[in-house]
């Protein structure tokens, strides 16, 4: 039986897709009859996801060998091979798409690295190293901004479009509850 990490959901045609870890295929279902359309043959050990909108691609992180498969609406295949300094080691590789960038983000938690994809140019327009222990990646497709939350408190904010990067610091408090 697939392990499931991730999923994603096509609103324009009623797809949902889910990665499946153990089989390296993404499941396609179609959500009104939840009947399975298609499996999709992905990387290894396909995780994160995000989708554009627009086109109608789903973006696949696949842990096991550092790609990123793209499924186009057709339900065909390309992998993007991530020959960028920023792949997968230790902690899985984390998606964001930007609709108002046009760009899809890739975190690498392990190396503390990013990459910036472009999929009408087809190709990586940027890439940088976070702060510290990246914990949570937040992006919309609204903004052209993506947040990554770090360990120790601070914040990256990253514009998709300008390709700046600026560190924010935080200043958490923790409440004290008594025993």
């Amino acid at each position: 039986r697939p392990i499931r990490d991730d999923f994603a959901m096509f609103y324009k045609t009623n797809k949902v897709f889910i990665s499946n870890v153990a089989s390296a295929n993404v499941s396609v279902i179609d959500a009104s009859s939840f009947r399975v359309l298609k499996e999709v043959t992905v990387g290894k050990q396909p995780g994160s996801m995000a989708y554009d909108p627009e086109s109608g691609s789903v973006f696949v992180a696949n842990n096991g060998d550092g790609t990123i498969s793209i499924i186009a609406p057709d339900l065909t295949v390309r992998t993007l091979d991530l020959k960028s300094s920023a792949y997968y080691q230790e902690a899985p590789l984390r998606l964001a798409y930007s609709g108002n960038a046009n760009r899809l983000f890739v975190l690498n938690q392990s190396a503390a690295r990013y990459f910036i994809y472009d999929p009408q140019e087809a190709r990586v327009v940027g890439e940088g190293k976070t702060g510290v222990w990246p914990k949570q990646l937040m992006g919309g497709e609204e903004s052209s901004k993506i947040f990554v939350r770090h360990f120790e408190a601070s914040l990256s904010v990253i514009d998709l479009i300008t390709l700046k990067e600026e560190q924010i610091p935080c200043i958490c408090l923790m409440s004290q509850h008594p025993v």
